[in-house]
């Protein structure tokens, strides 16, 4: 097996504040790096949050997981050790992918562990402009000594717990937090994948990226080379850029509602008919997703225009 350069992150969903407890990729050959722990994360799903520089620069691809951590929205741990698919993140380092950031053709350089409620893990290679899912699966829900969360404790657990979501969660999550609940499940669902693609009314992007998906994968598409259906989740966010002349540029940066997409997807996600997802932005923002038999409009779409170079 092939040695590569790489690291190992850890990842949480905004909004639920996470910690690893302990945990690390193990490779065929015995070799070990661990996740980096005791850090409150809740970034983004798929953003990775830490990187600790130690080990050899060169290592084999793993193929066993294990990892345990807590959940502070559920004051909750889970644990497990999982086999992951080596050949096939194999495979995807050693294909690799054109970096429009960097002009070249490159490769992924580290693998990030997403932990999320109910126990909820996903592991994805990232590189530069580009995160590819490459495993998902669940931990069960485990006791551990609460000092290993907390370290040595002067107030009661319950009282620990709701402090630090006070502290970590802006008003509008703890808000949401209080009025919802912890959507168990909802990360398992935002691996469902679909058959879609991108249509534009009145205009053409260059280049439509990042194009940000809700299971923690994104990309940069050059739109002059693509087309046809794509089979991907839902999209939580684009960004697209439409060359103005003189190397100047507009740039539009669309955030889709999630309620209202994933209730779009799943109405219209019919016999696997494909659909588009339509965008005008000449003057007032249309967005609408169809297939051809109906069109659901998204008007919780948000939009950010910039002019750029």
């Amino acid at each position: 097996m092939a040695d590569y350069e790489w690291l190992a992150s850890e990842s949480a969903p905004a909004g639920f504040p996470m910690k690893v407890l302990s945990g690390g990729f193990t490779d065929p050959a015995g070799g070990f790096k661990y996740v980096p722990p005791n850090k409150v994360i809740h970034h983004g799903w798929g953003t990775p949050v830490s990187t600790h520089l130690v080990g050899e620069d060169m290592a084999p691809l793993p193929n066993r997981l294990e990892i345990e951590f807590f959940s502070y929205a559920e004051d909750a741990s889970y644990a497990g050790s999982f086999e992951l698919p080596v050949e096939a993140i194999e495979a995807l380092f050693e294909a690799g992918y054109h970096s429009r950031r960097l002009g070249e053709h490159t490769t992924y350089e580290r693998l990030t562990v997403g932990i999320a409620p109910g126990g909820h893990v996903t592991v994805w290679a990232v590189g530069v402009d580009r995160t590819a899912e490459v495993w998902s699966g669940c931990a069960p829900e485990v006791e551990v000594d609460f000092e290993r969360v907390a370290g040595k404790m002067l107030t009661p657990r319950e009282e620990y717990v709701r402090g630090q979501l006070q502290r970590r969660l802006s008003e509008s999550q703890r808000s949401t937090l209080d009025h919802d609940g912890v959507p168990i499940g909802r990360w398992e669902q935002f691996r469902l994948r679909y058959p879609w693609s991108l249509a534009f009314d009145g205009f053409r992007p260059g280049v439509v990226g990042p194009l940000e998906l809700f299971n923690g994968e994104q990309e940069i598409v050059e739109w002059r080379s693509e087309g046809g259906v794509w089979f991907r989740p839902v999209p939580r966010a684009l960004e697209l850029r439409v060359e103005l002349g003189g190397r100047r540029s507009l740039r539009y940066l669309l955030r889709f509602d999630r309620a209202e997409i994933f209730s779009a997807f799943t109405q219209l996600a019919v016999a696997d008919k494909p659909m588009e997802l339509s965008i005008g932005i000449a003057g007032a923002l249309s967005v609408c997703l169809r297939n051809p038999d109906e069109r659901l409009a998204l008007d919780h779409t948000q939009l950010q225009r910039f002019l750029g170079r």
